[in-house]
């Protein structure tokens, strides 16, 4: 059985709306991270398809995939594989050269969405300034001189 072992004071944490203010902080745990997050008081130490262990090898169910970016799961043989794989021939390039595998996946995107080109990012705050100067870009294509941005106040990209 899952086990969530928080305290009705955490639980509130997680649930508190208000993201001015100010940082959790767990000053048992010594830490060098800067307290930007707020942060539970558990540690885990590795992970098995949707679950996740803590140091004391209890399961948590990963409701949150990592913040996204393992929503095959913790430990997926095919993806384990293909990054071992990968690791072996070459870890990273620049977007300023051509990278064969870069290009197999833009085709395969364009076949699917019909979009003529493909912009990959490296983050989100990469992703939100494309998203911008393309947005600018077709404004300015439209006879718009200064076009005008929303954005979100307090969300990720735009917290204060």
């Amino acid at each position: 059985m899952l086990t969530a072992d928080l305290t009705q004071h955490h639980a509130q944490l997680l649930l508190h709306s208000d993201y001015r203010a100010a940082p959790i902080t767990m000053p048992e745990v010594p830490s060098a991270i800067m307290p930007t997050y707020g942060r539970l008081p558990v540690t885990f130490s590795r992970g098995e398809g949707a679950i996740l262990y803590d140091t004391d090898n209890r399961p948590y169910l990963d409701g949150v995939s990592g913040i996204a970016v393992t929503n095959l799961g913790h430990q997926h043989p095919q993806v384990t594989a293909a990054v071992i794989e990968q690791a072996q021939k070459l870890v990273h390039t620049s977007n300023l050269f051509r990278i064969d595998l870069q290009e197999s996946v833009a085709e395969q995107l364009r076949a699917m969405t019909g979009m003529e080109n493909m912009f990959f990012c490296n983050s989100g705050a990469e992703a939100n300034e494309a998203a911008i100067k393309l947005a600018r870009r077709f404004g300015h294509q439209k006879g718009i001189e200064t076009p005008h941005m929303i954005v979100l106040d307090g969300a990720f990209h735009g917290r204060l």
